[in-house]
């Protein structure tokens, strides 16, 4: 099978190195500049692995064309452009796969392209753009594909097998709560942006630890309160690391020392691109107003990071003092 990889950033990039690595004819597209630098010298990844890659780039839509698989990796806010864009091009009998942050995309993408060519999935891997032809590969995790209907279809089962050589995926039949999982966990990011801390070493601090379980509680109460089939244990479990000392330190030990995850959020405030919060912290506020729970926590955090972007320079906040500005809130 020939595959896109459509916005290759962080993410994508890593997902294209590694697809080309195992064989597969597989192009890249993303902006001139990172195009450009791939071209001229391959794409370097460092991180968790280390290696250039002679991999096809382009930033030509039409690329698309005779493509079997399209993995899409832009944000929430692109995925809109992005497919109008390479729609005319795609095959009928090709696929958009929706690699990406927040539960909106698949039904956008079906919007256009229609159903049957969509396939919704979560990135439970994590990387980091650096500059024009670098990334880096920060975080070793896997890939969630899945029918938004909650079916296990062949064209799935296919889709997974494929991956699966360079990035473990497995099917789930219950794609939508997978989806939601991922973006409760994604509340992290504000936090972790607004402090400039990364993950996971950033729970080695306190006050960090505090907001980051109070933004969590708030996204896992508002789902069970809409009747989102979320994988609770899985955000109980990662509650758990916030709250038990002892199990966080025996986890933190088989880390890495190396590795510092900043979220999407943080790189682009460094960037100053547009960031996708509104479609992250933003959805569980909305939700939240839906099903009558107060978000008082995320609501402060989206407040604190619309600030942050609307100004030209980038100043980091003391945990201690966030975490105090979230109890006066929790308590107005």
């Amino acid at each position: 099978m020939r595959s896109v990889v459509y916005g290759a950033g962080a993410i994508g990039s890593v997902l294209g190195a590694r697809l080309h690595r195992a064989g597969h004819d597989v192009v890249l597209v993303a902006r001139a500049g990172h195009v450009n630098a791939i071209n001229e010298k391959g794409l370097r990844v460092f991180g968790i692995e280390e290696y250039v890659v002679e991999v096809a780039a382009s930033s030509d839509p039409s690329v698309v064309k005779g493509a079997d698989l399209v993995f899409l990796t832009v944000k929430t806010q692109d995925t809109k452009t992005a497919v109008e864009e390479f729609s005319p091009y795609l095959e009928d009998s090709a696929y958009v796969v929706s690699l990406q942050n927040g539960v909106r995309n698949p039904e956008i993408i079906a919007s256009i392209v229609g159903e049957e060519r969509t396939v919704a999935g979560v990135v439970r891997f994590m990387a980091s753009y650096l500059k024009p032809g670098e990334v880096e590969y920060t975080w070793k995790g896997n890939c969630i594909i899945g029918e938004m209907e909650g079916t296990v279809t062949d064209r799935m089962k296919r889709i997974a097998e494929y991956v699966s050589p360079t990035v473990e995926t497995r099917t789930s039949t219950n794609i939508g709560g997978e989806m939601w999982t991922k973006l409760i966990l994604n509340l992290i990011n504000i936090p972790l942006a607004l402090t400039g801390m990364s993950f996971p070493f950033g729970f080695r601090d306190e006050h960090l630890r505090l907001i980051t379980e109070a933004a969590w509680s708030e996204g896992v109460d508002v789902a069970r309160a809409a009747g989102i089939k979320a994988d609770y244990q899985d955000l109980e479990m990662w509650l758990g690391l916030l709250k038990d000392g002892a199990r966080r330190n025996a986890w933190m030990s088989q880390l890495s020392p190396d590795i510092r995850v900043h979220p999407s959020t943080h790189q682009a405030l460094v960037r100053g691109s547009t960031d996708e919060s509104d479609y992250l912290t933003g959805e569980i506020i909305r939700l939240g107003v839906e099903v009558g729970v107060e978000t008082p926590v995320n609501t402060l955090l989206m407040q604190k990071i619309q600030d942050v972007l609307r100004s030209s320079s980038i100043e980091y906040v003391e945990s201690e003092d966030l975490w105090r500005q979230i109890e006066d809130a929790k308590t107005t």
